[in-house]
């Protein structure tokens, strides 16, 4: 099986728990994210790697270090600390796209004298094919 990796921008603003969203007292959270200014839907992403494997679990590893190493070299994200979640069922890129995706990753860049605590959501495809 073929394993596309895909990032999408940070486009995803889900509030701030400390003011009231429109309409919200100060209590209530803001449970779904929107878009943010300057981005409209459906948010283009883009291919960043491709891993093959059996199945989804053969690939974890590979993906988790694909979007690690994809972070890492980007120039924003080079001074700060970069990781990634295991892929899991798709949430957030519903709010992003109308594509189809078989898994999400979270990537997250953190650290840095500002504090620095971003998302970046990565759609994982699969489809058809083996490595060799």
């Amino acid at each position: 099986m073929k394993y596309l990796l895909y990032r999408f921008p940070d486009a995803l603003d889900w509030g701030d728990e400390d003011e009231p969203q429109q309409g919200r007292s100060s209590t209530q959270k803001n449970d779904e994210p929107r878009l943010k200014e300057g981005f409209r839907f459906p948010v283009q992403a883009e291919l960043v790697a491709v891993e093959y494997g059996e199945d989804i679990y053969q690939v974890t590893n590979s993906l988790i270090q694909a979007v690690d190493q994809d972070l890492s070299g980007m120039a924003e994200y080079a001074r700060f600390d970069c990781c990634a979640y295991a892929p899991d069922e798709p949430f957030a890129l519903e709010y992003m796209t109308d594509d189809e995706f078989d898994y999400e990753i979270s990537g997250i860049v953190c650290g840095g004298a500002d504090g620095l605590n971003k998302i970046i959501y990565f759609g994982v495809k699969e489809a058809p094919g083996s490595g060799t």
